[in-house]
């Protein structure tokens, strides 16, 4: 009696160990974003289409995705789509931002365990919107800085060659973003089911951080009512609200970027706080981590390959402008309104 016991408790151990083997080799760790390195890589697929029906496409067109390590070439098959609202309008942006999707098999490739992956890419061919990605990417790796609830970005040289015709577009500076189902599996968090997400559920830590690195960038196009820019999730009880998209920020500067007529500012570089009240504890507490990383938020502007040294002066001057504010307890209370 005992032995069949120990039998069928071995047979069930045995049993559990091929599930979560099963589980594991059908999701191989994500390594696209454990670097920073930029990627060279050669997007091919039909952009005649995708530039042709821009507005209306909702279909995928096949392609794949090429790049080298070494003298070894890896050429994965890709479908993509443009994606977006405002910049899929070919009368703001001549090129849409894409949605890529990966086959189930690339083991041992740069995009292992990608699904999906969202792409940033130019709007139009000019220097100052080449400009525009890299500081967007800039964007997403200073709040990477202050706090791993943030989406994880990775940046990419592309050259993009049409299907049909083999013509070579152009080649630009780009990067991916986490997709949100791996963001939330990595802070062990999960879908928040709520059509009106208030910053109000967001404990006043989270949401002064928040808040701040949103002041920080010059960024007001954003809102964590019905996540507008942001997406909700919530992690052992704890919500949190994760930002993205910020080419309507101050920082980034775009050509077409207003200011809401709700604010009082008249142009998108004028800094206006959107948050929630707390009290001054929490604000010098959260002031002294964005204190933390102001030598590594430098650094990554002057380390930045794409951005010219002109770009790089007006960028730091802009960040400089923020820690003038977050110096003087007074001024930083005044705009976080703060008695």
């Amino acid at each position: 009696m005992f032995k069949k016991f120990k039998d069928m408790k071995f047979s069930s151990i045995l049993s559990l160990l091929f599930i979560v083997f099963a589980v594991e080799a059908e999701e191989p760790p994500i390594v696209l974003f454990d670097s920073h390195e930029p990627l060279e890589l050669i997007l091919e697929t039909d952009f005649r289409e995708i530039l042709d029906q821009v507005k209306t496409l909702d279909d995928r067109q096949s392609g794949f995705i090429k790049y080298w390590k070494g003298v070894q070439e890896h050429l994965i098959p890709v479908r993509t789509e443009p994606r977006g609202n405002y910049r899929r309008d070919p009368s703001n942006c001549d090129f849409p931002p894409l949605s890529i999707k990966f086959p189930e098999e690339n083991l041992n490739t740069v995009f292992q365990g990608c699904s999906k992956l969202k792409l940033v890419v130019h709007c139009r061919k000019n220097k100052k919107y080449k400009a525009m990605v890299a500081k967007e990417y800039l964007c997403y790796r200073f709040y990477n800085l202050l706090t791993d609830s943030s989406f994880r970005v990775r940046p990419a040289y592309i050259t993009y060659v049409d299907y049909n015709t083999k013509d070579t577009l152009n080649r630009h500076f780009t990067f991916f973003i986490e997709r949100t189902r791996n963001l939330r599996k990595r802070l062990g968090a999960k879908k928040l089911e709520s059509e009106h997400f208030n910053i109000k559920w967001l404990n006043d830590y989270d949401a002064t951080k928040l808040s701040l690195f949103q002041l920080m960038i010059g960024n007001t196009d954003w809102g964590v009512f019905k996540e507008h820019n942001v997406k909700g999730m919530e992690s052992d009880g704890r919500r949190l609200a994760v930002p993205y998209d910020f080419d309507w920020s101050g920082f980034v500067n775009a050509p077409y970027a207003r200011p809401h007529p709700k604010y009082p500012i008249k142009d998108v570089t004028q800094r206006h706080f959107i948050g929630k009240k707390a009290g001054k504890k929490t604000i010098r507490k959260v002031k002294e981590e964005f204190l933390a990383i102001k030598e590594g938020v430098y650094a990554l502007i002057k380390n930045d390959p794409v951005l010219t040294d002109k770009e790089k002066k007006r960028s730091m001057k802009y960040i400089t402008s923020f820690y003038e504010i977050l110096n003087k307890d007074r001024l930083l209370f005044s705009y976080l309104k703060v008695k």
